[in-house]
């Protein structure tokens, strides 16, 4: 039986972040599969069975795990100056060259020593204050010191991951931005969600973390397939899976249900229809196959029989047939047969027939004969193939995904609709917001401002739409440095966190 141990525990097959510093890289955990942290290999087996959290060095082809340093004294007991001044950066105080820092490597020497070393050798590290000296004994330490953990993925490190790669590509969205959006949409355990994003699936990871297995999660996607990279680093079971729910966003118009269940019920005759034939035909070829015979019944009385290597011809017009076809095979269409026979030697269980059918009259069978002729202007036989019975599964599963999401939303009102996408945003919210119900929040999150008016104003002067507590906000995070006689905000930041609409959908009662 799983305990709470288990979870806190790293499993082959899972995702992990590993963090060295703020570098931050996700991989899942194979045996024997190498990963690459700061131009390092090595293989994660050791950690196999270890808690998270835990902090670890590469040792050879393996790691090896450590207790991880406390925080650095300042100065690390060395005396330091009274200010920076007399300090000029000529790049002439360290003696250590690059060449000797790789020989201390060769010789095995660990990063400790490597620093220390570095130390010893400076002209300047003396004369530097005591917090200098901190700041520099910690830039040689992240450089030196291939120390790193292995954390649980979760939306904070996600974020900062994705944040620091390609911030485009997540749509500028920030930590301090999605915990906003998630709180003004009120996302719980148990509600039904209505949402659209294009940040990777990094909103929804979220929002299903939050909902923890529980409710309804409606996503309108602009793909052919729903993009779920970060969902998947969540290692979420399968049945956090199950209550999510997609739906392409060029098929909006089909969310009425009329429009939705239109020719639905025709389109699933044919699709069955198309497999029954398809099956008929596969058992048909199995068996001709098994019993190494082939039997063609024409149109009339002809019949043609292919037994092994004899071919008998029992029809009246049998000598027409076989004049037509060495006028056939002498018109190149020994081509096709010869793709025929390599196809049917590599094992395809397909039977490939002449697409005509032959009659009484050899006039008409003649004629027969014109309608199996290549484009290229080369007579012969149409090869016929059966229609892929997968490749129709799949396009019906497809509709009757589309029809449950559509039965879905016309049953059950959405607990809270949110929108963080590229897009103009204000003709997917007017599309959606009917399906919200009343007394509910709304979030629409954009990178920039003036898009999130025009939803305002539509909320605000149509009629079509009433809601209350609109708002227009900027977040602004500012991360600051906390140290004694050093608190500062840091040098590099964000310029913005985005922009984001909120309200609450209202019942007008003249809609009532």
């Amino acid at each position: 039986m799983a305990t709470k141990s288990d979870a806190s525990v790293i499993k082959q097959g899972q995702n992990v972040i590993l963090k060295k510093g703020k570098n931050l890289r996700l991989y899942q955990v194979w045996k024997k599969r190498k990963v690459q942290l700061d131009k390092k290999h090595f293989c994660l087996d050791d950690a196999i069975g270890k808690p998270y959290g835990t902090t670890w060095e590469p040792s050879g082809k393996g790691l090896q795990q450590i207790t991880p340093d406390c925080e650095i004294e300042e100065g690390d007991g060395q005396a330091g100056g009274a200010d920076n001044r007399s300090i000029n950066d000529d790049r002439h105080s360290q003696k250590l060259k690059d060449e000797d820092i790789k020989e201390l490597r060769s010789q095995g020497k660990t990063g400790e020593v490597i620093i220390e070393q570095l130390v010893q050798n400076s002209k300047s590290f003396k004369d530097k204050t005591v917090y200098s000296q901190s700041k520099y004994l910690k830039r040689k330490r992240e450089k030196h010191l291939m120390q790193f953990q292995i954390l649980r993925p979760n939306t904070m490190l996600l974020c900062e991951m994705y944040g620091a790669r390609a911030p485009s590509k997540n749509i500028h969205l920030r930590i301090d931005t999605l915990a906003q959006i998630l709180t003004a949409s009120n996302i719980q355990s148990g509600i039904n969600v209505m949402m659209m994003e294009t940040c990777q699936g990094l909103l929804l990871g979220a929002i299903m973390e939050r909902m923890a297995g529980q409710g309804i999660v409606v996503q309108i996607h602009s793909e052919n397939a729903p993009v779920m990279l970060a969902v998947d680093a969540y290692n979420f079971p399968n049945s956090y899976k199950d209550t999510l729910y997609s739906f392409p966003l060029d098929q909006l118009h089909l969310l009425d249900a009329e429009e939705l269940l239109k020719d639905s019920p025709e389109e699933s005759q044919n699709v069955a229809e198309s497999q029954n034939t398809n099956a008929q035909q596969e058992q048909t070829t199995v068996n001709a196959i098994g019993q190494d015979q082939v039997t063609v019944d024409s149109i009339g009385q002809d019949q043609v029989t292919v037994d092994g290597d004899h071919l008998q011809m029992k029809s009246q017009h049998s000598e027409f047939l076989r004049d037509e076809t060495s006028r056939l095979v002498t018109n190149d269409v020994h081509i096709g047969m010869e793709e025929t026979t390599e196809q049917l030697s590599r094992g395809d269980e397909e039977v490939l027939m002449a697409s005509c059918d032959t009659t009484g009259d050899p006039s008409s069978n003649s004629k027969d004969m014109e309608c199996s002729s290549q484009t290229d202007g080369k007579q012969g036989l149409k090869r016929k193939f059966a229609v892929n019975p997968e490749k129709l599964a799949r396009k019906q599963r497809r509709r009757e995904k589309q029809i449950r999401v559509g039965t879905l939303l016309h049953s059950t009102m959405m607990d809270t609709l949110v929108l963080a996408c590229r897009f103009q945003p204000l003709p997917i919210f007017k599309a959606l917001y009917k399906y919200l119900a009343p007394s509910r929040p709304f979030v629409v999150y954009c990178h920039y401002i003036e898009p999130l008016m025009e939803c305002n104003e539509w909320l605000r002067n149509s009629g079509d739409a009433v809601a209350v507590n609109i708002r227009v906000t900027e977040t602004w995070f500012r991360e600051y440095q906390v140290l004694p006689e050093r608190t500062h905000p840091h040098v590099n930041m964000s310029g913005t966190g985005g922009y984001i609409l909120t309200g609450i959908k209202v019942c007008d009662e003249a809609q009532e």
